[in-house]
């Protein structure tokens, strides 16, 4: 098994400590805009697209605002995929509500079946990830068929990505949910642009 070096560590920690403001105020925006409840899978895109322009652009010397990026992406995701983008976020909607009262019940198949669907809202939420990414700078629409199956292509990526989010949410979860409401979902749409840069750049879109 690799050792992790110091110095690597050190670097992380400096992003993360320079991405944090950023990662904030990007929380505070998807909050915002996930308000009315079928905007938050447009709010989550846009997020996620947002980090990735900062994260290309950061070098640069005419970087733009956090907000106007955001905001931005935002209206041109809506124009683009909104009939979509509602339907999952009240799809997503229905998987937790379930799930809630499912794991009410102490009977072992309401267990199950409890975590199950915990399961298919984790593998959504991976490809709707990746229908984000393979829209791209394309502004055109990808079928959530095609991400799962440019996803599928990649199972370790797949295990990585699930791994990260789990151990992000549960380091969150275990100083408190002060730091879920701060950084919970921008700050997991940062390590998966971060930790596996492979995947990302490799996703093309099939003309």
């Amino acid at each position: 098994m690799r050792k992790i070096e110091p110095q690597r560590l050190f670097n992380g920690l400096i992003t993360w400590i320079n991405w944090m403001p950023k990662l904030i105020l990007l929380q505070f925006l998807w909050l915002v805009c996930s308000l009315p409840f079928f905007t938050v899978a447009t709010a989550t895109r846009s997020m996620i697209a947002a980090i990735k322009q900062i994260k290309d652009t950061q070098e640069r010397a005419e970087q733009e605002k956090t907000t106007t990026i955001f905001f931005t992406k935002f209206s041109e995701l809506w124009q683009l995929n909104k009939k979509k983008d509602i339907v999952f976020s009240f799809y997503s909607l229905f998987l937790l509500i379930d799930h809630s009262i499912l794991s009410r019940f102490p009977q072992p198949l309401f267990q199950v079946m409890a975590t199950m669907l915990i399961v298919i809202f984790m593998i959504c939420s991976l490809i709707f990830f990746y229908q984000t990414l393979l829209m791209g700078e394309k502004k055109q629409q990808v079928s959530f068929f095609y991400a799962f199956y440019q996803a599928g292509r990649s199972p370790k990526r797949v295990l990585l990505h699930l791994f990260w989010t789990i151990t992000l949410l549960l380091f969150f979860g275990f100083f408190g949910p002060a730091y879920l409401f701060l950084v919970g979902m921008s700050g997991c749409c940062l390590i998966q642009l971060i930790i596996c840069p492979a995947s990302i750049t490799s996703i093309q879109i099939s003309h």
